[in-house]
Protein backbone atom coordinates (compact mmCIF):
# COMPACT_ATOMS: atom_id res chain seq x y z
CA UNK A 1 0.00 0.00 0.00
CA UNK A 2 1.30 3.44 -0.94
CA UNK A 3 1.88 6.03 1.77
CA UNK A 4 -0.65 8.89 1.57
CA UNK A 5 0.81 12.34 0.98
CA UNK A 6 -0.77 15.60 2.07
CA UNK A 7 0.12 19.20 1.32
CA UNK A 8 -0.08 21.89 3.99
CA UNK A 9 0.20 25.62 3.42
CA UNK A 10 -1.08 28.84 4.95
CA UNK A 11 -4.10 30.76 3.74
CA UNK A 12 -1.77 33.49 2.43
CA UNK A 13 0.27 30.92 0.48
CA UNK A 14 -2.93 29.40 -0.90
CA UNK A 15 -4.17 32.81 -2.03
CA UNK A 16 -0.82 33.52 -3.68
CA UNK A 17 -0.95 30.25 -5.63
CA UNK A 18 -4.54 30.91 -6.70
CA UNK A 19 -3.72 34.46 -7.84
CA UNK A 20 -0.87 33.15 -9.98
CA UNK A 21 -2.58 30.11 -11.47
CA UNK A 22 -6.05 31.57 -11.89
CA UNK A 23 -5.50 35.10 -13.19
CA UNK A 24 -8.72 35.08 -15.15
CA UNK A 25 -7.00 35.20 -18.55
CA UNK A 26 -7.63 31.47 -19.22
CA UNK A 27 -3.91 30.86 -19.82
CA UNK A 28 -1.59 28.42 -18.10
CA UNK A 29 0.83 29.77 -15.47
CA UNK A 30 3.57 28.42 -13.21
CA UNK A 31 4.22 28.51 -9.49
CA UNK A 32 6.83 26.44 -7.66
CA UNK A 33 6.24 25.37 -4.07
CA UNK A 34 9.33 24.86 -1.92
CA UNK A 35 8.42 22.27 0.68
CA UNK A 36 9.78 20.58 3.72
CA UNK A 37 8.91 16.92 4.17
CA UNK A 38 7.59 15.30 7.33
CA UNK A 39 7.81 11.56 6.91
CA UNK A 40 5.44 10.00 9.45
CA UNK A 41 4.63 6.38 10.17
CA UNK A 42 1.32 6.45 8.29
CA UNK A 43 1.62 9.40 5.91
CA UNK A 44 3.95 12.01 4.48
CA UNK A 45 3.23 15.70 4.71
CA UNK A 46 4.70 18.32 2.43
CA UNK A 47 4.76 21.69 4.20
CA UNK A 48 5.08 24.74 1.96
CA UNK A 49 7.85 27.10 3.03
CA UNK A 50 7.79 29.40 0.00
CA UNK A 51 5.77 30.05 -3.14
CA UNK A 52 8.08 30.98 -6.02
CA UNK A 53 6.48 32.79 -8.94
CA UNK A 54 8.07 33.34 -12.33
CA UNK A 55 8.24 36.97 -13.43
CA UNK A 56 6.17 37.89 -16.48
CA UNK A 57 9.26 38.17 -18.69
CA UNK A 58 10.19 34.54 -17.90
CA UNK A 59 7.31 33.24 -19.98
CA UNK A 60 8.09 32.47 -23.60
CA UNK A 61 4.54 31.39 -24.39
CA UNK A 62 1.30 31.03 -22.43
CA UNK A 63 -1.80 29.50 -24.00
CA UNK A 64 -4.98 27.87 -22.73
CA UNK A 65 -3.34 24.43 -22.83
CA UNK A 66 0.40 24.93 -22.46
CA UNK A 67 3.09 27.10 -20.98
CA UNK A 68 6.79 27.51 -21.85
CA UNK A 69 9.24 29.47 -19.78
CA UNK A 70 12.91 30.31 -19.93
CA UNK A 71 15.05 27.88 -17.91
CA UNK A 72 17.19 30.81 -16.76
CA UNK A 73 14.72 31.56 -13.99
CA UNK A 74 14.69 28.13 -12.39
CA UNK A 75 18.34 28.25 -11.29
CA UNK A 76 17.62 30.59 -8.36
CA UNK A 77 14.66 28.46 -7.28
CA UNK A 78 16.74 25.26 -7.40
CA UNK A 79 19.53 26.94 -5.43
CA UNK A 80 17.13 28.20 -2.78
CA UNK A 81 15.62 24.73 -2.43
CA UNK A 82 19.05 23.07 -2.14
CA UNK A 83 20.38 25.67 0.32
CA UNK A 84 17.40 25.11 2.60
CA UNK A 85 17.04 21.32 2.11
CA UNK A 86 13.60 21.78 0.55
CA UNK A 87 11.80 19.86 -2.18
CA UNK A 88 10.11 21.45 -5.16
Amino acid sequence: METPISLAFTEAQHQRVQSVLFKGDNKEAVAFLLCGIRDGDRKKRLTVHDVCVLPKDAYIQRTETSVHWSPDYIDDILEKAADNSLSI
